[in-house]
């Protein structure tokens, strides 16, 4: 299966690279038969195959560094098809490509040394075909992709290194002028491009030309949490984020130049995996994350193509956000270029109506793990928000201490917008407020620097969990909230909670903010383990004055007061005071969240307005 380059794997590496090698033979001598046409020519098509590149590291996909702005703005633009439920069907580059580049695949568990590859199917069906590549591709008969990429009618080949060395003559970048030498020739035919970059391979840092050296120096807290005091990662991460960069430059330029070529043209990017580069351990399967898996998939159609060929453009967009793994290249490479072939399965093809993969079905290395699995929290968190976002229940239902701009653009691209944040007024004297939830946990940026992360305008709930109101601040704090209300218009979308029992969050109320008294949890836990009900009631009267007093729009509360909310306090309170409460046992990324939710009284609760749920992100604070 390709798994490695040990002990007995590589004698059947060699045995089934034998194998393959003996099947494009018989393909040669016509021994084996196959049909593959093509009616329009004139057509040009690049399929570039990026390296080790992990798509949460990219601007485009949500990461909070700007590693992707050319890429960004083509898809702000309405240029990008983006694929966001993509994943790699191994983690090492020969493992993907023997089943991405040929009809073998997890679903018929065909052998790919059996198998025809993509080029055969074009080069039978009179398509011209190149390969440009910037990776270690040795002889004909070298390795896999060398085998495949000597099978096209022009191989460009710019590394001239043997062995397994990694290292490269060329930057990326040189591809692009290959490219444009090719696209500058007529053809009579239609032509496909196959370019293979060296992208994010380790080094890391050896990828990039000074130029692209945007990230150094040691990582933001403000930016990755508690990630940016991990010991000896600030250069894996710098260098890693600088090859994304330079990649960005290299695939926009191939569009960029694509794009320059009138008729129709399309451009297809995936990389074979990923690498988990906050855990430093690359993409070694023997060491196996969901992250070396999370890979990109985007495409780039000319208006010609998307007028020819309306049903199959509509169909992949219908697909942006469907589940797909990468050993289906091949499939949607051929209904992508409009090829007529029985060696083909539009149930793959993600340009067909009929595509379609199921979550149980749903496998990576080789089939041997379920990409869908429990343990994969990435995938979980996102089909739970979609369910939550599906049920108009997303601003009920939201992230628990999002207090970093990594974890907050982590949600933001997972569709939500709403949050949590804990934050304290006036640290080192400074008149605004200081993200973080206590003074050993703090971003060191201002509620605004959070803020502007992300487009402001589109927020619809933030739950600001004010730490330290006191008699002493509170007019300052109010005079800070009404500034940053005249410049966000937040009266609206904020809930501010305070532990405050003082008449002074009164004045809150009539400046007309919605604010929260947040229960005593340590007391009422304390009284409801030694059964105190006198204690109990008295404590839910005092709450009820305090409730008149202050003016309260609501009271907040962890979900274990909640029987203590119902049966003491709720009789005593006014019917127009909500509640907001949070759970940190049920998790946005739980599989069962659904189940789990309905289970808890306080959901099913409509007086319970918000309630808080854990979700996970490397960016934690």
């Amino acid at each position: 299966m390709l798994y490695s380059f040990a002990g007995n794997a590589v004698k059947e590496y060699w045995e089934e690279l034998a194998l393959f090698n003996e099947t494009q033979e018989k393909l040669k001598s016509n021994k084996i038969k196959f049909e593959a046409g093509k009616a329009e020519v004139g057509e040009t098509y690049i399929v570039v195959i990026g390296e080790s590149l992990n798509k949460k590291h990219m601007g485009l996909y949500g990461y909070m560094r700007d590693t992707t702005p050319f890429l960004t703005k083509i898809d702000e633009n309405g240029g990008l098809l983006k694929f966001n439920n993509v994943f790699s069907a191994h983690t090492h580059t020969t493992s993907v490509l023997s089943l991405s580049l040929t009809e073998a695949n997890q679903h018929n568990k065909n052998n790919y040394y059996n198998s025809l590859s993509i080029i055969n199917i074009l080069n039978k069906a009179n398509i011209d075909t190149y390969w440009v590549t910037n990776q270690v591709l040795h002889g004909v008969w070298d390795n896999l992709v060398s085998v495949i990429a000597h099978q096209t009618d022009h191989l460009v080949a710019l590394n001239r290194s043997m062995g397994k060395r990694t290292t490269t003559q060329e930057y990326d970048g040189a591809v692009i002028s290959e490219i444009d030498k090719i696209l500058s020739k007529d053809s009579k035919h239609s032509r496909v491009i196959f370019v293979h970059l060296m992208g994010s391979h380790g080094d890391y840092c050896s990828r990039y030309p000074d130029k692209y050296r945007r990230f150094s120096g040691e990582l933001a807290i403000s930016e990755f949490g508690k990630l940016a005091i991990s010991k000896n990662i600030n250069k894996n991460i710098n260098c890693y984020d600088n090859s994304v960069l330079y990649n960005d430059h290299v695939v926009s330029s191939i569009i960029k130049s694509l794009e320059n070529k009138n008729g129709v043209n399309g451009l297809l990017y995936f990389s074979d995996h990923a690498d988990d580069v906050f855990g430093k351990l690359g993409h070694n399967a023997a060491n196996f994350t969901y992250d070396m898996t999370r890979i990109p998939l985007i495409m780039w159609f000319s208006e010609q193509y998307k007028s020819r060929y309306q049903d199959k453009y509509s169909a992949l967009k219908g697909h942006e956000n469907a589940l797909f793994s990468n050993d289906d290249i091949y499939d949607t490479l051929v209904g992508v270029f409009n090829i007529d072939t029985e060696r083909y399965q539009a149930v793959n093809d993600l340009a067909s109506p009929q595509y379609f993969l199921e979550k149980h079905n749903a496998y990576t290395m080789h089939g041997e793990i379920l990409y869908t699995s429990k343990s994969n929290y990435l995938f979980q968190q996102t089909i739970n928000i979609k369910s939550l976002k599906d049920n108009k229940l997303a601003l009920r239902v939201i992230p628990h201490r999002v207090n970093s701009i990594g974890k907050l653009m982590d949600s933001w691209s997972n569709g939500y917008r709403a949050f949590e944040i804990d934050v304290l007024y006036g640290v080192d004297g400074q008149d605004h407020f200081v993200v973080g939830h206590n003074h050993g946990d703090m971003s060191g940026m201002s509620f605004e620097q959070l803020f502007n992360s992300i487009p402001s305008l589109e927020i619809e709930k933030i739950w600001m969990d004010l730490k330290n109101l006191t008699q002493e601040n509170y007019k300052q704090v109010l005079d800070r909230l009404n500034y940053l209300d005249s410049q966000y218009s937040l009266k609206e979308k904020l809930i501010i909670e305070s532990e405050t029992s003082g008449s002074l969050f009164s004045n809150f109320n009539e400046e007309g903010w919605h604010i929260s008294y947040y229960l005593p949890t340590k007391i009422i836990m304390k009284y409801f383990d030694e059964n105190k009900i006198n204690e109990m009631e008295e404590l839910a009267k005092s709450i009820s004055e305090q409730s008149v007093i202050q003016r309260l729009s609501a009271v907040s509360f962890d979900n274990r007061l909640y029987p203590f909310v119902k049966d003491y306090l709720e009789p005593l309170l006014a019917d127009e005071i909500v509640y907001h409460t949070w759970d940190l046992s049920v998790k946005l990324y739980d599989y069962d969240l659904n189940t789990k939710l309905y289970e808890k009284s306080y959901y099913n609760d409509e007086r319970v307005k918000t309630i808080l749920l854990p979700y996970k992100s490397p960016f934690h604070l």
